[in-house]
């Protein structure tokens, strides 16, 4: 059936009864989930373009939006619609401001302290943080937040190959304290004319201690790392300091590097 412009509604111009809230609730079930015949279906982006354009420049009355808000309210309290989440896409600090923020994650943090997850929650959230650890801009941010979050930097062994670095006129700049990521892991050094090659510092003995291996294996771990996203990577350790022979080996070293 087609209707034209000049057709005049069967109900114009008549009074008719409100519906009753007995009738409104029997009309709601019925077209709840599975019934509602519009069930698992989409609009398509030209008629959401046709429903954008129709509302656009509109204002709602006041009245109009107390009720939208009362019958939201109370579709969230019947679950049948989820609240929007405040924080999607946002920190605490962007969504409540930095003192609310304080507040509400010490709160979080108190009603979590000492509860134990069972296996299933805890194979999700193991699942879920190796899916974000996989974008390397989080990673990157992850890693520069716990550097900032260490002791003060740089450490010993760093500050003495800065004076090293310095007396021999070496071309390194210091990034151990977060200033450059490479994929999840913090260079010590990275060379400051522009070559791929960044420098490593570490005692030997706490290879096993914190690594869990020995120092010729992370060593070639770290190598491998940098290589792959086309760094050459020099390992210095605490040793090579001790004794003018061996600070020559360093120098020997570095003059060696090979610019990938």
């Amino acid at each position: 059936m087609v209707f034209k412009k000049e057709n005049i509604p069967w109900n114009k111009g008549k009074k008719i009864q409100p519906h009753t809230e007995a009738w409104k609730i029997e009309m709601s079930k019925r077209n709840i989930g599975k019934a509602n015949p519009f069930y698992g279906r989409r609009h398509n982006a030209k008629t959401k373009e046709k429903m954008r354009k129709a509302k656009l420049g509109k204002k709602l009355s006041v009245e109009h939006k107390q009720k939208i808000s009362i019958s939201l309210k109370k579709a969230y309290s019947e679950h049948r619609i989820e609240p929007p989440n405040p924080l999607k896409g946002k920190t605490y600090e962007e969504a409540y401001g930095h003192k609310k923020a304080m507040i509400l994650k010490n709160k979080r943090r108190l009603a979590r302290l000492g509860r134990k997850e069972n296996e299933k929650t805890r194979a999700k959230m193991s699942k879920a943080s190796k899916k974000r650890w996989e974008n390397i801009e989080y990673r990157n941010k992850i890693v520069q937040a716990q550097i900032r979050g260490r002791r003060a930097r740089p450490t010993s062994l760093e500050q003495k190959m800065i004076d090293f670095i310095n007396e021999n006129k070496l071309p390194y700049e210091y990034t151990g304290d977060g200033k450059y990521i490479i994929d999840g892991h913090c260079p010590d050094f990275i060379n400051s004319f522009g070559e791929k090659t960044c420098l490593e510092v570490r005692p030997k003995c706490m290879c096993i201690i914190w690594n869990k291996y020995s120092a010729s294996e992370y060593e070639q771990r770290k190598k491998e790392h940098y290589l792959k996203h086309g760094w050459n990577c020099i390992v210095i350790w605490q040793e090579d300091f001790d004794g003018e022979d061996n600070k020559i080996n360093i120098l020997d070293k570095l003059s060696k590097q090979v610019s990938v």
